[in-house]
C-alpha cells in the first residue's frame, strides 16, 4: 500500500513540474503562462533592428536584452505541446524570417566589401612582389649555374635548390590567385609573356604545371583582360600553343589540360582552333580535350541562352564543328569508300564528336535541330552507300581499325539522335531517300561495329509516330534471299516458305 502511495505521489509531482494544470484556450498550459511568451515576441518585434545591428557587427550595448529575449523564445518555441499560442503566432514567425533575411543582406554585403579589401591587401603590402621576386631571382640563378656547370662543375648543386623555390613561389602565387582580380592582374603584368614562357621550358614538370594553373586562374572567366592580351600577341598564341603540347604524352599536365579546358569554356574554342590548323597533331590534341569535356561533365546549368540549356561548353563550339564537316564532307565520303585520305583524319574525329553530342539532344537544342546539318548528313551517307554498298555476304575475317573505321556508324548514329522525337527531321530524312538507305545497312559490316543495331535504333527513331516512314516500311516486298556461305557450312539452309516469310530449314551438309 505504501509503495502504491508513493507511485501516486511521485506522479502527481512529475505532471505538477510539467505545469500539466488546466485546459486554457484549447491548449495545455504550462506553469508560466503564455501571455507572459506572448508579450516577448511583441518586445522581440519592437527591437529586431537590435538583432540585426548586433549580427552584422555594430557594437549595440542596449541590445543584449533583446538578445536575451531570443534566447527565451527559442527555448520556449521548442515546447510546442504546451505553447501553441506561440508556436502557432504566424506574425511573430514572418517577424523572425524578415529578420533573418535582413541579416543574410547584410552580411553579404559586408563580406563583399571585406573581400574587396583583401584582394589588395597581398598587393599593397608587398607580399605579392617579394614572392614574385624570389621566383624571378632564382630562375636567374639556376640559368647561370646551368651556363658555367663546364668550367665551375660545383654550380651545379645551386640548380636543385632553385628549382624547389621556384616550385613553392609558383604554387603560392596560384594559390593567391584564385579568385583574386587584383592579384591576377599584378602576377599577368609582372610574368606576361618573358617569365611564363621561360618557365614553361623549364626541366621540371611541376613548375610548368603551376604556371598553367597561375594562367587558367588568369583567363578562365569571361572578360579577362588577361585573355584579351594573349590573343592580341604572337607571344601569348605561342604561350597558348605549348599548353596544348604539355597535354599530349608524354608531359600529360592536369592544369595545361585545365587552361585549355577554361578557353573552351568561355568560348575560345574556334579562334584557338584557326590558330592550329597547321599542325594537325595539335588539333587532335584539342578535339581529344573537348571529347573529354564532354564526356565528363557535360551538364553545367549555368545558364538559359537562345532558349536552350548551355552546358559548361558552349554550343557555338558545336555549330563550328559542324560547320566544318560540311566544309570537308568530301573527305568522309572518300575514306569511307575505300580512299587513302591522311587528311580526312580530323574530319572523322569530329564526325565521332558530334555523334557524341547531338545525343545530348536535350542540352544542345541548337545542333539537334540544325536542319541543314542533317541534309548533309543524310546526303553523305547516300553517297557513300550508291559509290560502295554493303554487302550481305562479304567475309567475316578480322579487321584494323583505320581511317574509314566506323564511319557508318556514326553518320547513322547522328541521324537517329536528330530524329528523336523531331516529326519534322523524321520527313527530311523520309524525302532525301535516308529511310531506304538505314534499312540497307541491318547487316554486319566488319569496319562498322554496331552498325546493324544502330540502323535499327534508326528505323524505330524515323517511324515513331510517323505514318508515312510506316509506310515505307509496310510496302517492301521481299525479292530474294541471300544463302550465306557461314550458315550452309552448319547444314542451315533459308527457304521461302508461309507466302513472303523466309524460313530457316536444317539440311544434311554436304561432304
Amino acid at each position: 500500500f505504501l509503495e502504491c502511495v508513493v507511485k501516486v505521489l511521485n506522479e502527481i509531482n512529475s505532471q505538477h513540474k510539467q505545469g500539466n494544470k488546466k485546459q486554457l484556450f484549447g491548449e495545455l498550459e504550462s506553469a508560466v503562462p503564455v501571455n507572459t511568451f506572448l508579450y516577448l515576441a511583441k518586445l522581440f518585434a519592437r527591437n529586431k533592428q537590435h538583432i540585426i545591428d548586433l549580427a552584422t557587427g555594430v557594437d549595440l550595448p542596449e541590445g543584449a536584452v533583446t538578445v536575451r529575449i531570443l534566447h527565451i523564445l527559442a527555448n520556449v518555441t521548442g515546447l510546442w505541446e504546451h505553447y501553441t499560442r506561440i508556436t502557432h503566432n504566424t506574425p511573430f514567425l514572418e517577424c523572425v524570417v524578415k529578420v533573418l533575411n535582413e541579416i543574410n543582406s547584410q552580411h553579404k554585403q559586408w563580406y563583399q566589401r571585406r573581400v574587396r579589401g583583401n584582394q589588395f591587401l597581398q598587393v599593397k603590402t608587398g607580399l605579392l612582389d617579394s614572392i614574385l621576386d624570389t621566383i624571378c631571382f632564382y630562375n636567374d640563378v639556376g640559368e647561370k649555374c646551368h651556363r658555367v656547370k663546364h668550367t665551375h662543375p660545383y654550380a651545379l648543386t645551386y640548380t636543385p635548390l632553385c628549382i624547389e623555390v621556384i616550385r613553392a613561389g609558383l604554387q603560392v602565387t596560384a594559390n593567391l590567385c584564385v579568385g583574386n582580380h587584383a592579384v591576377q592582374g599584378a602576377v599577368w603584368a609582372r610574368l606576361y609573356p618573358k617569365m611564363f614562357t621561360v618557365l614553361l621550358k623549364s626541366i621540371d614538370k611541376q613548375v610548368k604545371n603551376y604556371v598553367s594553373c597561375i594562367m587558367f586562374h588568369c583567363t578562365a572567366w569571361n572578360g579577362s583582360q588577361a585573355l584579351q592580351d594573349m590573343w592580341m600577341s604572337e607571344a601569348g598564341v605561342s604561350l597558348i600553343r605549348t599548353c596544348l603540347m604539355l597535354c599530349e604524352q608524354p608531359h600529360c599536365l592536369e592544369w595545361s589540360q585545365l587552361f585549355i579546358e577554361g578557353l573552351i569554356c568561355v568560348e575560345q574554342f574556334i579562334p584557338l582552333y584557326e590558330k592550329c590548323t597547321d599542325d594537325n597533331r595539335l588539333i587532335f590534341t584539342l578535339l581529344e580535350i573537348l571529347s573529354e569535356k564532354i564526356r565528363s561533365s557535360p551538364i553545367g546549368n549555368k545558364k538559359q541562352l537562345f532558349g536552350e540549356l548551355e552546358s559548361a561548353v558552349p554550343v557555338n563550339t558545336f555549330l563550328y564543328l559542324a560547320k566544318l564537316f560540311a566544309r570537308n564532307k568530301q573527305h568522309i565520303i572518300d575514306l569511307a569508300t575505300g580512299v587513302d585520305l591522311p587528311e580526312g583524319a580530323v574530319t572523322v574525329r569530329i564526325l565521332h564528336i558530334l555523334a557524341n553530342v547531338t545525343g545530348l539532344w536535350e542540352h544542345y537544342t541548337r545542333i539537334t535541330h540544325n536542319t541543314p546539318f542533317l541534309e548533309c548528313v543524310v546526303k553523305v551517307l547516300n553517297e557513300i552507300n550508291s559509290q560502295q554498298p554493303i554487302k550481305f555476304d562479304q567475309p567475316k575475317e578480322e579487321v584494323t581499325p583505320d581511317g574509314s573505321f566506323a564511319i557508318r556508324r556514326e553518320i547513322i548514329r547522328i541521324i537517329t539522335n536528330m530524329s528523336c522525337n523531331n516529326k519534322a527531321h523524321q520527313d527530311k530524312v523520309r524525302v532525301l531517300g535516308g529511310v531506304h538507305t538505314i534499312l540497307n545497312h541491318c547487316v554486319v559490316d566488319k569496319q562498322n561495329p554496331y552498325l546493324p543495331q544502330w540502323s535499327i535504333v534508326a528505323i524505330r527513331m524515323l517511324t515513331d509516330n510517323n505514318q508515312e516512314n510506316q509506310d515505307i516500311i509496310r510496302s517492301l516486298q521481299s525479292t530474294g534471299i541471300v544463302q550465306d556461305k557461314e550458315m550452309e557450312k552448319l547444314g542451315i539452309e533459308v527457304l521461302k516458305m508461309d507466302g513472303d516469310k523466309p524460313r530457316a530449314a536444317a539440311v544434311h551438309p554436304t561432304d
